[in-house]
């Protein structure tokens, strides 16, 4: 059975344009074009998420928030971040650095499109049908 946080980082993930998931269970990688920018891992019995951050952002998330972010071994020192998905998960500031990990990632066309989708969203059907009534 999937978990609640699994879930939640699934659909951040694959919302981004022609993002992959591929590994099974409790430890998705998440990709574009064949290049990893999140995996979900398991470390003891707290999930969490791995990402690509820059060194300031490492830098900030690590003071300001020690509780809910951390520095992977191994991977920690080339540019990667941990974020715990359990308790006090933030997941809109984690929806965000998701995004900015797919930027750094993905190529030009996609990080254009995503940012393209993210200023000029689609209206819903519910926003149109406002409209068209308040015209006619």
């Amino acid at each position: 059975m999937q978990s609640a946080p699994l879930a939640q980082l699934r659909d951040l993930c694959l919302a981004l344009p022609e993002t992959t998931e591929a590994g099974s269970g409790e430890d998705p990688t998440f990709s574009v074009k064949g290049q990893t920018f999140a995996a979900g891992h398991r470390v003891g019995d707290r999930p969490s998420v791995w990402f690509k951050a820059t060194t300031g952002t490492k830098q900030r998330l690590l003071k300001s928030s020690p509780s809910r972010y951390f520095q992977p071994r191994y991977v920690g020192k080339h540019g990667w971040m941990g974020a715990w998905l359990d308790e006090d998960c933030d997941w809109t500031q984690l929806a965000d650095l998701l995004r900015d990990s797919y930027r750094t990632t993905a190529p030009r066309p996609l990080t254009d499109l995503l940012t393209a989708s993210l200023t000029n969203p689609i209206p819903s059907h519910r926003s149109r049908d406002r409209v068209s009534s308040v015209k006619g």
